[in-house]
């Protein structure tokens, strides 16, 4: 059976992707600016096509902008009739932090140009707490001839969560090397997992996709049409491993076996 959203809390994300879009390019040039001042800057030569240096901190307008928009949305769902179930709000406690932790590394390698080795040492302990926290791949359904489910055993359930958010998340890393690229790609999966969202009724997963949506299309303004900045790992990393985990959480209600979500 599907549940409907009051007309009310549909205005809300209309209202927090617009929101988000407007206070994230209000904090561009302030990112940029910093960028310009702490040296973190995208240095030109014979394979890009910028002539001139430009910052690579958009990461921090987009962490900013998403963080203070949820705050918001956080305030209207509490002050809405929504139901929200009380495992969606355990979701927030993991999904925040994590996307900070990754938010940082991504800032300090920025700034400091840390190993490939010992990035992706911090991811996978990152990804270990995460498992530990709840959000993980615990089994797998497939259709083909009848509906196949297979619940995984324990290491094999962690090894695959370990693979799945750092895989993923520095897979959408290294998409960061064409003007456009990752925010266009951030923006459609948004509006896929909003779609996802909104059928299995997870406000909190459809408040996170709206804020994708407007956080997206704010950044693509600024990096693929005026070329004022790029957001650097501290950006990428970010969306990568949010992502990573929206992919888990919206999975874990896809069922074969129901013809309803």
């Amino acid at each position: 059976m599907i549940k409907y959203y009051s007309p009310g809390f549909i205005f809300i994300n209309c209202f927090l992707i617009l929101f988000s879009l407007i206070l994230t390019n209000k904090l561009t040039p302030l990112a940029k600016k910093l960028g310009h001042n702490l040296k973190i800057l995208d240095i030109p030569n014979e394979r890009k096509i910028h002539k001139n240096p430009i910052a690579r901190s958009g990461g921090i307008a987009i962490y900013t902008g998403f963080i203070i928009s949820l705050v918001l949305g956080f305030i209207f769902i509490n002050s809405s009739n929504i139901q929200v179930n009380l495992n969606d709000i355990s979701l927030l406690f993991t999904i925040i932090p994590t996307t900070f932790l990754f938010f940082s590394i991504g800032l300090v390698d920025d700034f400091l140009n840390v190993s490939a080795v010992l990035r992706l040492a911090l991811q996978i302990m990152i990804s270990i707490w995460v498992w530990d926290q709840g959000i993980k791949i615990d089994n797998l359904n497939f259709l083909f001839n009848k509906i196949i489910d297979i619940n995984l055993p324990q290491f094999l359930s962690l090894f695959l969560t370990i693979i799945w958010i750092t895989g993923i998340t520095n897979a959408i890393n290294w998409l960061d090397g064409m003007n456009g690229l990752l925010g266009l790609f951030t923006l459609i999966t948004s509006l896929g997992f909003f779609t996802i969202s909104f059928l299995t009724f997870k406000p909190i997963l459809l408040i996170i996709s709206s804020l994708l949506i407007g956080v997206s299309i704010s950044f693509l303004y600024n990096n693929m049409f005026k070329l004022k900045i790029f957001m650097g790992d501290s950006g990428s990393l970010f969306f990568g491993s949010l992502l990573s985990l929206m992919g888990i959480c919206l999975a874990s209600d896809f069922n074969f076996s129901s013809n309803s979500y």
